[in-house]
């Protein structure tokens, strides 16, 4: 898999991704492949003109997974309890 994670910030609950030639244009085709490799379950998909956000799931935890046009690529909890499911994410697939 291309995707990897940049880094993993607890302040925020954030983990930074980046995958090779990632674009607004690209991000539809490339991130089935990063919820392929993390077993996450697509729920929702929105897109603006800078903006992707997918919301997904883990076991019973939602997530978002966001692209920005200027900010990059991104997945965190939409609860607060369950950044615990993304930090063990993170630690599963870290390189």
């Amino acid at each position: 898999m291309n995707w990897r994670i940049i880094e993993t910030d607890p302040t925020t609950g954030v983990i930074l991704l980046t995958c090779p030639a990632l674009a607004w244009d690209n991000f539809p085709a490339l991130a089935p492949q990063l919820l392929a490799a993390w077993e996450l379950e697509l729920l929702e998909q929105e897109s603006g003109a800078d903006r992707h956000s997918w919301r997904v799931a883990f076991e019973g935890s939602q997530l978002r997974l966001e692209y920005d046009h200027y900010s990059g690529c991104w997945l965190d909890a939409v609860l607060p309890e369950d950044r615990e499911v993304l930090y063990w994410l993170a630690r599963q697939h870290k390189d």
